[in-house]
């Protein structure tokens, strides 16, 4: 399924009377969440890895009882009111992304992919709302990104196509979609075989086909070749159509421009 076509929103307020529950499920990962007058609980089930591609996405409330649930976390309040809020955010550390095949980028060129990252769920409730716990939909393996174990960053790891073309990129309700203009100035060749991207830096934008975008990001080798600049371009891709704010960044850069080690970057 490509851009072109819509995805279902599984996101947005939705209303539990007491007693009953409901569930969302995107691909083989099902969330289910029960309320009672003074009590939510929430049961994850979460399907194999290899599910990740689907795109399948469906939401039942009430939900009859008897699908078996693998978690249970149990949150009491004073009482509860029936809002609930599900809302999808980026991850809570650095993704690193792998293209399935690298590919380089001669000296003096620029390229633009569209790579994509794992969302989370943050679940609110109640009224006013309030955050009650956030969770990967698939959650991604640990890697670390940097010159040794002792300068660098834990990250998570993820694989992509890298798309050089909007169209090609597949509408997937589970991942977020970053535009990445790689520049190379220096005399050599880049070979790009991972890069960092910044989701900690970015909004969430729902396109006008249901997909989910970040602003645009710019990596620019320098021509020393040694370090890159990183730049977030304010604001919904033009990509996204009539976009509208999802989610603001967990962490704002003080400056837009923010010079590292190019192999914080690049690997």
């Amino acid at each position: 399924m490509g851009l072109a076509e819509t995805i279902q929103r599984w996101w947005g307020d939705y209303s539990l009377a007491a007693g009953t529950s409901g569930v969302w499920k995107i691909g083989a990962f099902s969330v289910r969440l029960e309320r009672t007058e003074k009590e939510w609980r929430i049961y994850l089930k979460r399907g194999s890895v290899h599910g990740e591609s689907g795109a399948d996405v469906s939401v039942e409330i009430p939900a009859e009882v008897g699908e078996q649930f693998q978690g249970l976390k149990r949150y009491c309040f004073r009482e509860t009111t029936g809002l609930v809020r599900l809302m999808p955010a980026l991850a809570d550390r650095p993704v690193v992304t792998r293209p399935f095949l690298p590919f380089y980028v001669p000296s003096r060129q620029e390229a633009t992919i569209f790579a994509s990252s794992p969302l989370w769920i943050t679940i609110h409730v109640n009224d006013p709302p309030q955050q009650m716990d956030e969770f990967p939909i698939f959650r991604p393996s640990d890697t670390w990104l940097g010159a040794s174990t002792m300068d660098g960053e834990l990250c998570y790891a993820s694989r992509t196509n890298c798309f050089l073309s909007p169209e090609e990129v597949p509408g997937r309700p589970h991942r977020a979609i970053t535009p990445v203009k790689i520049w190379n100035r220096a005399l050599g060749p880049l070979l790009l075989e991972r890069v960092s991207l910044p989701v900690k830096h970015l909004s969430l934008f729902a396109g006008s086909d249901g997909n989910l975008w970040t602003e645009h990001v710019t990596l620019e080798r320098t021509e020393g070749g040694v370090s890159a600049d990183l730049r977030i371009t304010e604001g919904p891709p033009p990509y996204a159509g009539e976009a509208s704010l999802v989610s603001e960044p967990r962490e704002r850069l003080e400056k837009n421009i923010m010079v590292r080690a190019l192999g914080a970057i690049f690997g």
